[in-house]
């Protein structure tokens, strides 16, 4: 199938959206190192770099002012008339939702969001993904072209995949092109990140069983003690208990450390998306017939301040010897 791959090349996960492209195609068994990922940048100086970590060796980056919706499908538009691809990919994230569904419907094609695999044959496309806030497993069919799709967050990479030795790229200038847009001012803001709790080797979590921001508070200095990143549930992160910033889960950071210890956690399917790549995961509970404890590889069942405190003060003996 011929299809191309789009990526946001003005945005500092650039390189998430490379790894979970790459991983997206070699287990839908769709990798193909000749198709072409066209890359959208507005920094000429990080063109060089952008290439290094792209899943196919044709490469067209494409320099623009902003990263704007109606540009870049204008561009998209354009060059799909001489080119056109049966297929075409975008990351999993807000911005390549809606180009996705929006693309579709220029080209009168089909369009699904936050899509985990895909099968196909000569006729159509059959697509899974999470459907109920991650309840359910939903199977979709598309058999209209192009299909137009953006994958699912979280798609780890693959670390058996090949290494592309040799790249082969075009570059055109956009940079003056800017189309009508429902953006009337822009200023750019430095936004929350999380890339500490997405890149962490342990990350403990705690859930709505903390109870209070206090409890947070000593959380947070545990955490500092045993050399961790803390993250947070959904209702912790609600209640203003917690930055939005620490939020785990489904709308928040999708983690794989090599461990995480989730402290007074129900395991709600939104929250154990999130989690469910890490190595190990240690629950610590005193219902055991939470969802979290069921999940996990390792469970305690007991209050989650005893625990903690017993382990930090176990790591703080081990660092004085």
């Amino acid at each position: 199938m011929n299809y191309k791959v789009v990526l946001n090349g003005c945005s500092p996960n650039f390189s998430n959206q490379c790894s979970s492209v790459s991983a997206f195609l070699i287990s839908s068994n769709i990798l193909d190192r000749e198709a072409q990922t066209l890359i959208f940048y507005n920094n000429s100086a990080a063109k060089l770099k952008l290439t290094a970590e792209t899943p196919t060796s044709l490469l067209h980056l494409i320099e623009i002012n902003n990263y704007e919706a109606e540009t870049v499908l204008s561009i998209l538009a354009e060059l799909e008339k001489p080119n056109p691809a049966d297929l075409y990919l975008f990351p999993g994230d807000y911005a390549g939702s809606e180009l996705a569904v929006r693309f579709a419907y220029r080209l009168g094609g089909s369009s699904l969001a936050a899509v985990e695999s895909l099968q196909m044959d000569q006729h159509q496309i059959k697509c899974t993904k999470g459907v109920y806030n991650g309840y359910l497993q939903g199977t979709f069919k598309l058999s209209k072209k192009p299909y137009c799709l953006s994958l699912a967050r979280g798609i780890l990479p693959n670390r058996d995949s090949q290494v592309i030795e040799k790249r082969e790229a075009v570059y055109s200038d956009r940079s003056e092109e800017r189309q009508p847009a429902y953006i009337v001012k822009r200023t750019v803001e430095k936004a929350e990140s999380l890339d500490e709790l997405e890149s962490a080797k342990f990350v403990v979590a705690g859930g709505r069983g903390i109870k209070n921001k206090d409890n947070y508070l000593k959380l947070q200095t545990s955490a500092s003690l045993l050399g961790a990143a803390l993250g947070v549930s959904r209702p912790v992160a609600l209640n203003g208990w917690a930055p939005l910033n620490k939020l785990i889960g489904a709308s928040g950071a999708i983690i794989n450390p090599e461990i995480c210890l989730a402290l007074a956690v129900s395991g709600s399917p939104a929250f154990f998306g999130g989690i469910e790549k890490s190595r190990k995961i240690i629950a610590i509970n005193t219902d055991p017939q939470t969802a979290i404890v069921n999940n996990a590889d390792v469970a305690v069942i007991d209050d989650y301040k005893a625990v903690l405190d017993e382990l930090t003060r176990l790591i703080g003996e081990d660092k004085n010897h």
